[in-house]
């Protein structure tokens, strides 16, 4: 056993439940078994030993006595030394020495590193580096060296690739492979790394000489050819891993890239692609193995569909028929995006069994008898529910048909109607049209007991609350956040958030979630308005610091649940302004942020907090955007006191920073 896996041949995976135990009993766990080579100090025989262990947490490496004699070597020990022979032979030359120390036998050999970046240029290797271009040409291309780094090769025309019988057989009256990969993943990338070798290739029709040949005049260089598909290690740079993480990741290689020097892969993990330049190939290797479908006799998968399924529901379909048939009978998938192409084994019924397909139009359903007596119950339930009532056709098409109005009101005047409300102790009604567009029944008030809170409900006219406790718990319930601890402040003091610094998230989904959830809650909270919009501005793309700091805005939620705003009777009904910047709010743009709060009497009506669309030069005209902005709301609420019958024959006073 050892501890160094670049020792090690034919590495595969352990699965067995055995662990090795030392003298203090400790338990080490075996991660992969292999082969190893041992090289003799004293000799230059080298010595395979089969089945060793890889173990990471060892120290030295091991040798078992059993498994050195198992290739017909014999183990002579001594007092003081150890000595090995392939034969029975005392007076010859041993393969192997050692000498006792410490009542421990060390032996004076080396076992040999596994060189996995070695050349293997081979003609089979570059056939498949090249496409798999037939054998002719690449015999014709080595002869007359029309390219640059293709090596002298030794091409035999008599190699059978199992690939190309797969991809490129022809005139056959019959297809050698009845299960076919229908979406391959890669296909575009697999397209373009095509177009890429044949344009390198020397084409009949032009001469025997290459498309790029004839484009530039010069011989294409093919010393950076590899095959498709198989697994290379890339480099990963320091600023995109910690100080623990591995410093190269197992990828896919997806082809060339046009643009810029490296190869294009494909991480399995992430499913992100790159090009990259810093890479090492394992050709010996792919990661796509080929498996083969044995299908059973078809007689016998007869016999046992028909007692699963019965002799009248079952009909069975000769190998012929399901070809012909691809369309109708789709296999079972592995849902796997890196083995595209890649089927699991068919079960009986799904194989033969003819598959019930669903009718395309009327006339279709029409000729079956089950799809008949279906749809007459359906129609004669609808008649007994009443679900329709037959009238006059209306106008024809094209009159009256996209004129489709629904008012909605703006949340700023519901909240300038609450307030007068409040204010003149106006009695107040809601009501909601249930299935407004479904033609649904008006109910003007809740049943009783089955009040919704989120809606404005309350018979003190004096004043009027709005507030989401009900909806703000349930948040927190949902999230999992409602037995964290409070805290005083939705955000840091001096928070700066960009979109590139920290790690990605698994899924953004639950962070999307979180972000509208939050905006929702904004409605009647514009104590968080400003940090729902920072948080809201990294949801193409969430990371751990944006995470953090919607956590953070939950905790203070948690706090506040009982928060909302009170809009009292009694109280002047003045428009009141106030206006504020954050110069280069926005780390990532350098926009700044634009902030204003109304007041009708001393509650709020209306506010904003979002960036600025343009850049600013300085503070003083991030400034005068901010007065801008906040000048067209005072405009369209004195409008909406007018509209209102409200007094409006006041300038509003607007609040702003002048320093």
């Amino acid at each position: 056993m050892t501890r160094d896996e670049e020792k090690l041949l034919n590495l595969s995976e352990y699965k067995g439940n055995r662990v090795v135990v030392t003298a203090d009993d400790t338990r080490l766990s075996i991660k992969q078994i292999g082969d190893a080579v041992i090289t003799p100090c004293t000799s230059s025989q080298q010595v395979k030993v089969k089945n060793v262990l890889h173990v990471f947490e060892m120290k030295k490496n091991l040798l078992s006595m059993a498994q050195l004699i198992a290739p017909e070597n014999y183990v002579v020990f001594g007092s003081k030394d150890v000595k090995v022979y392939q034969q029975l032979k005392i007076e010859g030359t041993p393969i192997m020495k050692g000498e006792k120390k410490n009542s421990v036998y060390v032996m004076s050999a080396e076992t040999t590193y596994v060189d996995r970046t070695s050349k293997n240029d081979t003609a089979n290797l570059w056939h498949a580096r090249l496409g798999h271009v037939s054998y002719l040409r690449l015999q014709v291309m080595m002869n007359k060296s029309m390219v640059k780094g293709l090596p002298k090769l030794e091409v035999r025309k008599d190699v059978v690739c199992v690939g190309c019988q797969y991809g490129k057989a022809h005139q056959l009256p019959y297809q050698d492979s009845k299960f076919k990969g229908k979406e391959p993943l890669f296909w575009a990338k697999c397209m373009k790394t095509t177009a890429h070798v044949i344009s390198k290739l020397p084409q009949a029709t032009l001469g025997f000489i290459s498309p790029f040949e004839k484009l530039w005049n010069m011989k294409p260089v093919m010393s950076h050819f590899r095959v498709f598909g198989l697994v290379y290690y890339v480099f990963v740079l320091e600023a995109q891993r910690t100080k623990f993480d591995k410093k190269g990741i197992k990828c896919i290689f997806l082809g060339y890239d046009d643009q810029r020097k490296g190869w294009r892969c494909c991480d399995p993990n992430t499913g992100r692609c790159c090009v990259s330049r810093n890479v090492v190939f394992d050709e010996a290797s792919s990661w796509w193995s080929p498996q083969e479908v044995v299908l059973p006799d078809s007689k016998e998968l007869e016999e046992k569909v028909q007692e699963k399924l019965g002799e009248d529901t079952c009909r069975l379909l000769d190998t012929q028929e399901v070809v012909e048939k691809e369309k109708e009978i789709t296999p079972k998938r592995i849902v796997s995006p890196w083995q595209t192409g890649v089927q699991e084994p068919i079960t009986e019924e799904t194989r033969q069994a003819s598959p019930v397909t669903e009718p395309k139009n009327y006339e279709e359903a029409a000729q079956s008898i089950e799809w008949r007596k279906e749809m007459e119950e359906e129609i004669k339930a609808s008649k007994q529910n009443q679900t329709w009532q037959l009238v006059p056709k209306p106008n024809d098409y094209g009159i009256d048909y996209d004129e489709t109005y629904s008012p909605m009101a703006k949340i700023n005047t519901v909240r300038v109607l609450l307030a007068l409300a409040a204010s003149k102790s106006w009695k107040l009604w809601q009501m909601d049209v249930k299935n407004a567009f479904l033609h649904g029944e008006i109910y003007m008030e809740q049943p009783c007991g089955f009040e919704d809170k989120r809606h404005l409900d309350g018979s003190d006219k004096r004043r009027h609350i709005l507030g989401q406790h009900k909806y703000a718990s349930d948040l927190l319930k949902k999230f999992g956040m409602l037995k964290c601890k409070p805290i005083s402040t939705p955000m840091e003091i001096n928070a700066r958030l960009c979109s590139y610094k920290g790690k990605d998230l698994t899924s953004a989904t639950m962070y999307r979630q979180l972000v509208e959830s939050l905006i929702y809650l904004t409605l009647s909270r514009p104590d968080i308005s400003f940090a729902v919009g920072v948080v809201s501005r990294f949801m193409q793309n969430p990371k751990k610091p944006h995470l953090e700091a919607i956590c953070r805005i939950l905790r203070y939620v948690k706090g506040t649940l009982d928060y909302g705003i009170l809009y009292k009777s009694g109280t002047e009904c003045k428009v009141l302004g106030h206006c504020e910047a954050d110069y280069v709010g926005c780390h990532d743009t350098k926009r700044s942020i634009t902030g204003y709060v109304f007041n009708l009497g001393s509650r709020a009506i209306s506010w904003c907090s979002k960036r600025q669309p343009t850049v600013s030069l300085s503070t003083i005209e991030v400034d005068y955007r901010v007065a801008a902005v906040a000048t067209q709301e005072s405009t369209w609420l004195m409008q909406l006191m007018e509209d209102l019958k409200q007094p409006s024959d006041y300038s509003v006073k607007l609040y702003c920073d002048n320093q």
